[in-house]
C-alpha cells in the first residue's frame, strides 16, 4: 500500500458513439419510411444495403456505448515504476475497489498520526 502514489478510475466519454448511433439511426429509419421522396438522392439500388449499414452501424455504436458505460479502466501508479493499466474492469467494482485502497490510506495516515503523538 505504500508504494501507490496514486489510483485513478478512468471513463472513457459516452457522447461520440451515441451522437453517432443516433445520427445513423435517424437516417436509416429516414431511408425506410420514406419511399419514393429521396429517389432523386439515394438511387433504388443503394438504398437497401444503405439502410442495412446505417443500422448496423447505429448498432455497432449501442455496443461501446454500452461497454463505455459498464466498464472502466483502473490505473495503478506505484512510486518507483511506470503506472499498471487495467482495461476493462467493471466500473462498480473498480469505484469499491478505489474507495475501499482511500479507506485503508486514510486509517493508516490516521494511525500515523496516533502514533507520531
Amino acid at each position: 500500500m505504500d508504494r501507490i502514489k496514486s489510483i485513478e478510475l478512468l471513463r472513457k466519454s459516452v457522447m461520440p458513439p451515441a451522437m453517432i448511433g443516433v445520427v445513423c439511426l435517424s437516417l436509416g429509419l429516414i431511408l425506410g419510411i420514406t419511399e419514393e421522396e429521396f429517389a432523386a438522392i439515394v438511387p433504388f439500388g443503394l438504398r437497401s444495403p444503405l439502410q442495412y449499414l446505417l443500422i448496423g452501424t447505429a448498432g455497432i455504436c449501442l455496443a461501446i456505448l454500452i461497454s463505455r458505460w459498464f466498464f472502466s479502466n483502473l490505473i495503478l501508479k506505484p512510486v518507483d515504476a511506470s503506472p499498471i493499466t487495467v482495461r476493462m474492469v467493471p466500473t462498480s467494482s473498480a469505484r469499491r475497489f478505489v474507495l475501499l485502497i482511500q479507506g485503508e490510506i486514510r486509517e493508516t495516515e490516521a494511525l500515523g498520526v496516533e502514533d507520531s503523538c
